[in-house]
């Protein structure tokens, strides 16, 4: 019985020796091997932010054209690129936006396919990583290619959080945040010389401290007072030493973030009913909040209108403070809008506003709309 099975299997894999159709040639093939696979390549351990890049030369030796049809990266971090030289010497690019066809090459082309690793977007540091691009074409013989990048993306520094995100930060005051930055790798000696640069409209600090036994390197990065409303971003960069604790090693940076707003905000800024059944009651929850520490204030009118007028008549505000002081001034304060039952309007819309005695911030605007069903 196991004989009589394995004849059968050999028969099977004899009859899926399939010939190649006709015309066809090796497809295409990879002139720059390194080993025994060429479609892998070792990029070994390169620095976080340091450039990592390998070309492999691909040359069609299909018998006709080969049209290259899309180059699928597995991850975010892996860009490829793809051209080669025409004969009279020109370089012919591909157009990896291009879904249908990214290049054609011609028989006997060969073509540097480049795949660049962001090593500052690749998300965990210290450990094998593989990348992978996937070339698929019109070949008969090699319709699919996949091909294969490692590294280990060093990092000597690690930072807690790995950003600084300001948050809303009050235009007037600015903000202050901090991360604790510590070595990343086991038995490392590496540390921290002192804050190199600032970029963006920030300004930072760095101090050494022992926190658990470990020595660590606490950041403080501030948005200063005056910046124009609206989200700004830069980075502080750190002198580091080697990975022996000497010398001048590669710069760590975090990322800094922030959105300079107004001293008082409404959060959410914009205020949504939704859909919701006529004849019933809705309302909207918002807060309305001082973001300078320590700054009280008083909501002294609320104002709903809108179109169609009918709408906005049944309509309400209502605004309560939350843990107020002797004079009745908060830090926030609870914004509700409320519809009657009365409403009909299919759909409608309009702006509450709100005034408030802040010297820099007299009045807050806000639009709502719904609709009901």
């Amino acid at each position: 019985m196991r004989r009589a099975l394995l004849f059968l299997a050999l028969a099977l894999c004899a009859c899926d020796r399939r010939p190649a159709p006709a015309g066809a040639g090796k497809g295409l093939v990879i002139l720059n091997p390194v080993g025994d696979r060429p479609t892998y390549f070792d990029l070994g351990r390169v620095p976080r932010g340091a450039k990592a890049e390998h070309v492999f030369r691909i040359r069609n030796d299909d018998p006709r054209p080969v049209t290259v049809k899309d180059l699928l990266a597995s991850c975010g971090c892996a860009v490829p690129r793809i051209s080669y030289r025409a004969a009279d010497g020109a370089l012919v690019p591909g157009n990896p936006d291009n879904r249908e066809t990214v290049i054609t090459l011609p028989p006997g082309a060969v073509a540097d396919l480049a795949v660049s690793i962001d090593t500052e977007r690749v998300e965990v540091m210290n450990i094998d990583k593989l990348a992978q691009v996937r070339v698929r074409s019109d070949s008969k013989t090699t319709p699919y290619v996949t091909l294969e990048l490692h590294l280990v993306v060093e990092r000597l520094m690690r930072a807690v959080p790995a950003a600084i995100e300001l948050g809303q930060t009050p235009q007037s005051a600015g903000k202050s945040g901090r991360t604790d930055v510590a070595v990343d790798v086991p038995g490392c000696r590496a540390r921290v010389i002192g804050v190199e640069s600032v970029e963006g409209p920030f300004t930072a600090t760095v101090d050494e401290a022992e926190v658990a036994g470990v020595a660590t390197w606490i950041v403080v990065a501030n948005a200063r007072p005056g910046i124009p409303l609206g989200p700004v971003a830069g980075k502080v960069v750190l002198s580091v030493t080697g990975a022996d604790g000497t010398g001048v090693g590669r710069p760590f940076s975090v990322t800094v973030t922030a959105q300079i707003a107004p001293d008082v905000v409404l959060r959410p800024p914009v205020l949504l009913f939704g859909s919701f059944e006529r004849g019933k009651p809705a309302k909207i929850e918002a807060q309305l909040v001082a973001l300078v520490p320590g700054e009280r204030v008083r909501v002294r009118s609320a104002t709903v209108t809108g179109t169609p007028e009918s709408a906005a008549r049944e309509i309400a505000a209502e605004v309560t403070p939350i843990d107020p002081g002797e004079d009745g001034r908060a830090q926030s304060w609870m914004v509700v809008l409320r519809s009657s039952e009365k409403l009909r309007d299919s759909t409608f819309s309009g702006e509450l506003t709100l005034q408030i005695d802040h010297p820099r911030v007299p009045s807050i605007r806000a639009v709502f709309s719904g609709a009901t069903h």
